[in-house]
């Protein structure tokens, strides 16, 4: 049983580094071409996938106080590396 939660807070952290790394890259391809459609796709994309994330997270049985700081950390992650890396 600990193993298969050590196993989902595994899958859990990685998911949450692709969508990280999937996010930065989106934001360095925004800071480079000035194309409204294309900023609103993929501005889009990245919500409905963080979206569905976290709906997949409920349904494996995660505690609902671990996806919000799992959430805060992205957030907090996000905003700096994107400030630091594109503007």
């Amino acid at each position: 049983m600990k193993n298969n939660k050590q196993s989902i807070y595994i899958n859990m952290s990685l998911g949450t580094i692709g969508i990280l790394l999937i996010a930065l890259a989106a934001i360095g391809h925004l800071a480079k071409v000035n194309d409204y459609n294309g900023s609103l796709m993929i501005s889009l994309g990245v919500i409905l996938t963080i979206v569905y994330i976290n709906y997949l997270e409920k349904k494996a049985g995660i505690n609902k106080i671990l996806i919000w700081v799992r959430s805060g950390v992205y957030m907090v992650l996000f905003f700096s590396l994107s400030y630091f890396l594109y503007f």
